[in-house]
């Protein structure tokens, strides 16, 4: 049986489900100390760190080049940028992960929805698509 690899489909329907969330909340990542060899990330509203499930397979990378690719989360650098969408366990909310760069800066952010319906058909068809493609 010959399996079809439907990644670039279903990252793609993720994309346009999250444009649909409306504007994009971006708020850099705070560190602190690392509970053994893990840097704990600290949400704002969830300082105990709620649980993070990243979903790397559905990460894209956004090349810069000179056209200035703001990527599905507005991305407001002008470098390249990569974005890695994520739920979080306990408050079910849907998050991006950027890494961008510009000019020898590099910016680690966060990136919510707080507009978005949470308990809307397409917000819960996001976070069921982000589980059913997370690595376990």
């Amino acid at each position: 049986m010959t399996t079809v690899d439907r990644t670039e489909l279903i990252r793609s329907a993720f994309e346009a489900m999250v444009r649909e969330f409306g504007k994009p909340s971006r708020r850099p990542i705070p560190y602190r100390n690392p509970a053994g060899s893990t840097v704990m990330i600290p949400m704002p509203d969830n300082p105990e760190n709620d649980e993070i499930h990243p979903v790397f397979v559905l990460s894209r990378h956004f090349r810069s080049r000179d056209d200035y690719e703001r990527g599905y989360t507005e991305n407001p650098y002008r470098g390249d940028h990569i974005s890695i969408p994520a739920y979080l366990g306990f408050s079910q909310e849907i998050a991006i992960f950027e890494t961008s760069f510009h000019k020898g800066q590099a910016f680690i952010e966060v990136v919510t929805f707080p507009e978005a319906d949470r308990d809307s058909a397409l917000y819960k068809a996001a976070l069921n698509l982000l589980d059913a493609e997370e690595t376990r």
